[in-house]
């Protein structure tokens, strides 16, 4: 678990002087370790705390606010009823006056007591209601003081105006103590005026006070919950950008090809299931790219394979070639191929790994293999397993695993591949595709080299008698011509073969050449070459031999005939041969014409003989005998 997955941390300051050994001082504060969404919402909360600790503080100096605004307005309204009993105060002064000013007139007086009335109800009035206002003490109490002589004054009004439109002269003479009363009233009310000018000035500067302290506080009070939730803020959004951070280093690591990075978290968070989303996308990619890297390897094993065999021309070349395969193939497995003997009867070790060795398996023939017969690899865990194939069991190094491939072309099997290694050794994908590419491609080579040795066997070959034809005897003096070597040369005709086709049939001519065939090929040292020249004369190479040394073959050759037409139910008949060296001339062409001529002195002096060539005088060209002259003594035909 990392830190930042595991909790976020707040930064606090450590305090001052702390001392040593008492404890480290806190310098992170870890939360629980809690989602984004959850991270999310403790800032949303906190935000709110933050807001309802700013309304808590300012809530009590509104609330003190609003009752001193209560409280000055109320002062205000007592001093406006208070001015407006004043107004009516003197108001009722002003109908008195007018009242001595009428005298008895109807309708001047009616006028004044209409006056007389509205002042009085006013002045009645606004004390009432100055009288119902929750005031100050000493305003209340004032006023209370001044209430019984307004009633007294209002009385003192309505009687002396109604005394002054009745008697004018007893008015004024009354009017003296009504002036005196006035003036004491009007000074009792500036009295109160001033003490309620003094109150409301008082208030509002309380007011203005409050509402400066108010607003300190809020701003206080506002300034630290932003502070709180901006360090919040900050520290949620660090957590959740250092988390994003670590995914996205392993997003392109993961990007720029580093399969192996992973995203090391605890957490349950939302970050922390985004980064192990990115560590299954690297598995699926590291999974994946594993793969394309195993078949790209395969790919090339089998490309070398193929150009390595391409390169193999023979049969041997194409064992050192599967045996180099089996060691890049597998360094501990040890490996062997078995490859069927020409009468595909028997099976043969052909090649093993050349540093393990050969596991022995003890199949006899292709089909005694099971691979064989299912035409597909095998493996077998353990040989002791009850499927497991017979010849794996009790092999003196104890219990193993196996794997057969069969080893085929065109359907046709050849051999198999075995390998072994301890139980419990996987075979993994990689190992069997390349043990099934060895058995396939090397089935495929041997299957051509096979073919190809076959097709050259029989260019070269003479079909009828099985010895090498005209060309391959021709390729055999060009090839030990190079090297320097000397040779003899020899041709070698049957006597009258016309006529024993002619009198006993072609069958019988074809017998008799391959009996001559027969005795050329027991007659001939071991590094000479025979072949068939030609219808049904014959050539003999004898490498490091001279012409003396060619006579002495074909007198044996001819004593052997002999002997092998005793036995044979055929007609019988001789040979005559005509010798030559490679001392007489530098060119085969030359040799060929002056053994040929020495042949046909063979049969113009009787026939069943062997005669020396003679060297071409300088500048001649020998004659070539295409066919055979018939001699002027008819020899008779002897019948065996």
């Amino acid at each position: 678990m990392t830190r930042d997955d595991a909790s976020m941390g707040v930064l606090l300051a450590a305090p001052p002087g702390a001392a040593a050994g008492q404890g480290a001082p806190m310098s992170r504060l870890r939360l629980p370790e809690m989602s984004v969404a959850a991270r999310l919402a403790l800032a949303n909360a906190i935000s709110i705390a933050a807001v309802a600790a700013v309304l808590a503080v300012a809530l009590p100096q509104f609330q003190a606010e609003s009752r001193q605004g209560t409280e000055t307005l109320l002062i205000a309204r007592a001093m406006q009823l208070h001015q407006d009993a004043d107004m009516a105060h003197d108001g009722l002064r002003a109908v008195v006056g007018e009242a001595l000013l009428v005298g008895e007139g109807i309708h001047a007086a009616t006028d004044v007591q209409a006056s007389l009335r509205d002042y009085s109800a006013s002045l009645r009035g606004n004390v009432a209601r100055i009288a119902g206002l929750s005031l100050p003490g000493d305003v209340a109490e004032r006023l209370a003081t001044i209430r019984p002589q307004v009633a007294h004054y209002i009385e003192s009004a309505e009687a002396l105006t109604a005394l002054a439109i009745q008697d004018r002269r007893l008015a004024r003479e009354a009017l003296p103590a009504f002036l005196a009363e006035f003036e004491d009233l009007a000074a009792k009310q500036a009295g109160v005026t001033r003490a309620l000018q003094d109150i409301l000035a008082e208030r509002e500067a309380t007011a203005k006070s409050m509402n400066r302290v108010a607003m300190l506080r809020i701003l206080a009070a506002g300034g630290a919950a932003m502070l709180l939730v901006a360090l919040l803020g900050t520290t949620l959004a660090r957590s959740v950008r250092n988390s994003i951070r670590r995914v996205r280093a392993v997003a392109d690591a993961v990007a720029e090809g580093n399969l192996d990075e992973r995203h090391q978290s605890a957490a349950q968070d939302e970050l922390a299931a985004l980064g192990r989303a990115v560590n299954r996308m690297a598995d699926s990619l590291q999974v994946t790219i594993g793969r394309l890297h195993a078949d790209a390897a395969r790919g090339t094993f089998r490309a070398d394979l193929n150009a390595a065999l391409e390169m193999a021309d023979t049969e041997r070349d194409v064992h050192a070639v599967v045996a180099r395969a089996m060691s890049a193939a597998s360094t501990d497995r040890p490996m062997e191929l078995l490859l069927a003997d020409s009468s595909r009867a028997h099976l043969e070790r052909a090649a093993s790994h050349p540093e393990t060795g050969a596991p022995g398996c003890g199949v006899e023939s292709p089909f005694g293999c099971v691979a064989v017969r299912r035409g597909s690899m095998v493996a077998f865990p353990s040989s002791e397993s009850l499927s497991a194939c017979t010849r794996l069991r009790g092999r003196p190094s104890g219990e193993v695993s196996a794997v057969c491939v069969p080893v085929s072309f065109m359907g046709r099997a050849l051999g198999v591949l075995h390998a072994t290694a301890p139980v419990g050794t996987p075979l993994d994908e990689s190992l069997a595709d390349n043990l099934v590419a060895i058995g396939q491609q090397a089935g495929a080579r041997i299957g051509t080299v096979r073919a190809f040795q076959k097709s050259q066997v029989q260019a070269a070959t003479d079909a009828l008698t099985g010895l090498a034809n005209r060309r391959s005897i021709e390729e055999r003096v060009r090839e030990i011509t190079g090297r320097g070597t000397p040779y003899g040369f020899v041709l070698g005709d049957l006597d009258h073969f016309k006529k024993l086709n002619d009198t006993y049939g072609h069958e019988s001519g074809d017998r008799a050449l391959r009996i001559f065939a027969q005795v050329l090929r027991r007659t001939i040292r071991k590094g000479d070459m025979a072949a068939r020249w030609g219808g049904e004369e014959f050539a003999i190479v004898l490498p490091g031999a001279t012409a003396t040394q060619a006579h002495d073959l074909t007198e044996r050759i001819r004593a052997e005939l002999a002997q092998a037409l005793l036995a044979a139910n055929v007609p019988a008949f001789t040979a005559s041969f005509g010798i030559a060296d490679s001392t007489m001339h530098g060119e085969l062409a030359v040799i060929t014409r002056i053994t040929d001529q020495a042949l046909y002195r063979a049969k113009d002096g009787g026939r069943d003989r062997s005669c020396l060539a003679e060297p071409p005088a300088h500048g001649a060209d020998p004659p070539r005998h295409d066919v055979e002259r018939d001699a002027t003594a008819d020899v008779p035909i002897l019948v065996g």
